[in-house]
This record gives structure tokens, sequence and C-alpha cells, in this order.
């Protein structure tokens, strides 16, 4: 457990809060890892680990998202006036700690940090180079209107079929219900 810090607001707004900003930025440009630590200074001549990690099935959007939800639920924690403090959602987790909990040697292998939050991955991909559009949206909506119209015709055909032998029944047997009353009269 470690113990309290005398002015918890000036800890988290002046020294944690910036550390952790830049460590969501990190992590959510961070590829399939999303992680991202740091070590820093404190008040009372204290050094704090920070660690911050989404798992790999987030988007860098949803991994950003993620960690701003743990971060804005920080100051309403009981924990708050702790050095140290572990948050863990279902696809993220905060920590820091007064002592290193983490192998130090990743901090030289974390990615730079970006100077504005991440865009929609779709904004990130490059646009395609001029004169060579993209045929795949085409391509694909060929393929699936041609795959519509033969489903169609294969129902319709044994429909129309159906419908034309009951029109032939029914007029066969009317012709001979016509025949049989002309026979009796």
């Amino acid at each position: 457990m470690s113990p309290g810090i005398s002015d918890p607001q000036l800890f988290f707004n002046q020294y944690l809060t910036p550390v952790l900003t830049s460590l969501r930025t990190r992590a959510s440009a961070g590829g399939k890892r999303k992680f991202a630590a740091n070590v820093f200074s404190a008040p009372d001549f204290q050094t704090i680990h920070a660690l911050v990690q989404c798992t790999a099935d987030l988007s860098a959007q949803g991994c950003y998202n993620c960690l701003s939800a743990v971060y804005s639920s920080l100051p309403d924690c009981e924990c708050y006036a702790k050095r140290g403090n572990y948050h863990l959602m279902p696809s993220c987790i905060v920590r820091y700690e007064p002592y290193s909990f983490f192998n130090e040697s990743l901090l030289a292998e974390a990615p730079p940090p970006l100077l504005s939050p991440p865009q929609p991955v779709s904004l990130l991909l490059p646009p395609p180079p001029p004169g060579k559009a993209d045929k795949t949206p085409r391509t694909t909506t060929i393929i699936v209107v041609l795959a519509v119209t033969v489903v169609i015709f294969i129902v319709c055909i044994p429909v129309i079929l159906m419908k034309r032998r009951k029109r032939k029944l029914v007029n066969k047997r009317e012709s001979k219900d016509g025949l049989l009353m002309i026979k009796e009269s």
C-alpha cells in the first residue's frame, strides 16, 4: 500500500496528468502493442513509474477512448490520494507506482509521442495513386448484382412454371366439364 501524498490535486494536475496524457497518445499509436511507459520525478524527490496499455483488438481511436475513460475516473477513485494506483478496464490498463514494476529497457522501444490524438484508421491510409483508381468496389458490386440476379431467376422460374402448369390443369378441367355439360343436355 502506498502512503498518501500531501496534495493529491497538485500531484495529479501538475505531475501525473501530463505524463498520462503523453502515454495515452503513445500507446494508442503503438500498432499492435498499444503500450507506453515512463519514469518521472514527483514531489518530495519521489520517482513514479507509469504504464498504460490497451488490448491488441482495439483500434488506435478505441485505445485512446478507453484510456481517456480511465483518466476521467481517476479523480473520483478512493485511491486518488495515493502515490500508486492501478486501474484495469476490460480493454485497457493504467498503473503508476513509486517503485519499478515493469522492464524499464522497454522504454527505449516505445514509439515517439504524437502531437495530436490519433485519427480514425481510415484517415491514416494513403490515397490511391492518381490515375490508378481502386477497382475492388466496382468488382464487388458487379459480383453482388450478378449473384442476386441468379438467385431471383432460380426462385422465379419454378414459381412461373408451377403457375403455368396449374393454369393448364384448370383449363383442361374446364374444357372437360364443358364437354360433359354439353353431352348431358
